[in-house]
């Protein structure tokens, strides 16, 4: 009898255990598994969210994946629910995004946005993302909207998982979601975020201004008024930040410091569906060789580019093109906008005349009008003393025209709100311009010029003169077996300067500029010192691994006040390469090399461009690093190679 109250006890505490475990573990358990789920599905979302914004960046589809819902684990004695599971549909934020006011600074793409009918206006929708959790009960629904990302309670708090990447500076990234389709699952399921506009090419961007009203953006929001504007702080140029009625509506400033401030727009369309067509072509504009005086009886090219709503290049566009000069009219109809939306047109003129590009069956036409000239008769459009006023146009560039009646310099000031920076260009007269000099010579302050050797300015002091060096002409010590020493105001080198030893160029109140194609060839050291200037080597080569002293070179040294320009420069060296500026160091396209042990090490205190840079050390001890006060743009382009790898990068922006 007491055997069998003891099993009936003992299985009495086994039922209350299994009760327990089904009532009480089992769902703690299972709570702990919705959980972590929860928290790979904000990470899922995260990455659906960068990858939106890269799609609409660069036009690329990019493929992502969401993890909507989750399974419990098997349990031998336990009874689990059905799996947990999820649902991703469009959100209530959805509407359009709007800029106003916004002017921009291309003639024709300014006549296609001032038409009544035509707006800055696009249609947009955020998404969201609902659990259904069987014990998760407080778990939160993950949001998206107008780039950013977060987390929506049941009691109204909401919690950001990123920033926002709209208004960035004077940058403004306008993204417009077109379509994601509702999806629910317990599983995992494909997202592929697929660009409309651009579909082929990086987002274009275009320069605006404020006009009559002010420059506002607005989005269809369920972020309240506190986020929005803990979102934007710290933007310098957002003026107001406002909800409304289901909007947010940010306002940016007109001025600042007394001058207009100039925003570059990129605007764009991404979706997750399929069933959405891309924009037709919408205007034309002129984006190559417009604004130009061109010589009699040559052959001309215009580049047009096709863009649709977004301002994004359109290929496949028919484009009618025609050149007319009042004596003859030439036409190239049906011309195809390429993958990059180009349209080129070329043809040959006699005298002045203009050329319209037109989208057949459209009314929009983008024209340009064309100078030719003889020589002779170049006008002189800026004279000696004058100061005219430029707005750089989408690309960045300020053109000047100008004929020089005697020698001189052509200067230039950069405004903007925080900073003031100038730069002088030296301009000298067909009597005496350094172009028609036979060898190297020395110019002074008054353009008057003298033959040089060598031997003439070695260890010399000519700090208020110029040293130049015609294309095709070599200049240095004889038989290279001399260092070099030089200083001079500055320098314009179209040739080339070599030694066997060590050289020294010294700028003492300019610039240290080698022309395209140009060198400096040491067997040794290269020093180059521009003390209040600038050091711009665009396209040349820069060695120190020639001559018969080649194995004992110490290196290339770069140390400007100003900016350090070495746009597709090579620069080669067996030691250490160091370059060392005041301002910006632009290091695009170039190729920067260490062939034996040694370091490369630049140094800015503005910023430091590395685009499609290929840095290199051959040896087998030597580093890499790159110091900036601004940033380091090192994009994925760069080359690292031999011992050079990983980058060191230190920003103090």
């Amino acid at each position: 009898m007491t055997v069998q109250i003891g099993a009936v006890l003992l299985l009495g505490v086994l039922v209350l255990l299994l009760t327990i475990n089904q009532a009480a573990i089992v769902p703690s358990q299972n709570q702990n598994v919705e959980f972590a789920h929860n928290d790979r599905l904000q990470s899922d979302l995260l990455d659906v969210r960068n990858g939106l914004i890269r799609a609409a960046t660069s036009g690329n589809t990019q493929p992502n994946s969401v993890e909507l819902g989750t399974s419990f684990p098997s349990r031998l004695i336990a009874i689990n629910p059905a799996s947990a599971s999820g649902s991703l549909a469009p959100s209530s934020a959805r509407g359009n995004a709007t800029v106003s006011g916004a002017v921009p600074l291309d003639r024709n793409a300014r006549t296609y946005w001032s038409n009544e009918s035509h707006s800055m206006r696009y249609e947009t929708m955020g998404f969201r993302y609902q659990p259904s959790y069987r014990e998760y009960g407080t778990a939160p629904s993950t949001v998206y909207e107008n780039t950013v990302l977060y987390n929506e309670f049941a009691d109204g708090q909401n919690r950001t998982l990123s920033g926002q990447s709209i208004v960035d500076g004077r940058t403004i990234s306008l993204i417009a979601l077109r379509d994601v389709p509702t999806q629910s699952s317990s599983g995992r399921v494909g997202m592929d975020l697929r660009a409309i506009s651009p579909s082929s090419t990086q987002v274009r961007t275009i320069a605006v201004t404020a006009g009559e009203e002010p420059l506002t953006i607005t989005l269809p929001t369920q972020l309240d008024d506190e986020t929005w504007t803990e979102l934007l702080a710290g933007e310098p140029y957002v003026e107001d930040v406002s909800v409304a009625g289901g909007e947010v509506t940010i306002t940016l400033a007109e001025t600042r410091d007394g001058s207009e401030v100039t925003y570059n727009l990129r605007t764009s369309a991404v979706t997750a569906s399929r069933s959405v067509e891309q924009p037709e072509p919408a205007y034309v504009t002129v984006v190559d060789g417009a604004n130009r005086s061109v010589p009699e009886n040559t052959t001309n090219t215009l580049t047009a580019e096709v863009r649709d709503r977004y301002n994004n290049p359109v290929s496949g566009a028919t484009v009618d093109a025609e050149f007319s000069d009042g004596t003859q009219s030439l036409s190239a109809s049906q011309l195809r906008s390429t993958e990059q939306g180009f349209a080129p047109f070329s043809f040959e003129t006699e005298s002045d005349g203009s050329a319209q590009f037109s989208l057949t069956d459209q009314s929009h036409h983008a024209t340009v009008s064309l100078s030719s000239f003889l020589p002779a008769e170049n006008e002189l459009n800026l004279q000696s003393d004058e100061t005219q006023q430029r707005r750089s146009s989408s690309s960045g560039r300020v053109q000047f025209s100008y004929a020089a009646s005697g020698s001189g310099s052509l200067t230039a000031d950069i405004r903007s709100s925080t900073a003031s920076v100038s730069s002088a260009l030296n301009v000298y007269s067909v009597g005496s311009s350094p172009s028609a000099a036979e060898g190297p010579i020395r110019i002074d302050e008054d353009g008057n010029t003298v033959d040089v050797t060598h031997d003439d300015v070695h260890q010399e002091n000519f700090s208020d003169e110029t040293l130049f060096v015609p294309e095709g002409e070599s200049f240095g010590p004889e038989d290279g077996s001399e260092d070099i020493e030089y200083t001079f105001k500055d320098y314009d080198i179209e040739g080339d300067i070599n030694t066997d030893q060590r050289m020294s160029l010294t700028a003492v109140d300019g610039d240290i500029n080698f022309s395209d194609e140009s060198s400096a060839i040491s067997g040794r050291q290269i020093t180059f010192v521009a003390e209040n200037g600038n050091i711009n080597v665009d396209g040349a080569t820069i060695e120190t691994t020639a001559g018969d002293t080649g194995q004992g070179n110490e290196g290339i040294v770069f140390d400007a006040s100003g900016y350090i320009s070495a746009v597709g420069t090579t620069m080669e060296s067996g030691n250490d390469i160091i370059l060392d500026a005041g301002s910006w160091i632009d290091l695009t396209d170039a190729s920067v090399t260490v062939t034996g042990n040694g370091n490369i090490e630049i140094t800015a205190g503005g910023e430091v461009d590395l685009v499609r840079t290929v840095l290199d050390i051959q040896g087998t001890a030597g580093s890499i690093g790159a110091s900036a006060e601004g940033t380091v743009i090192d994009d994925t382009d760069i080359e690292l190679r031999g011992r050079a790898s990983p980058l060191d990068k230190t920003e103090t922006a």
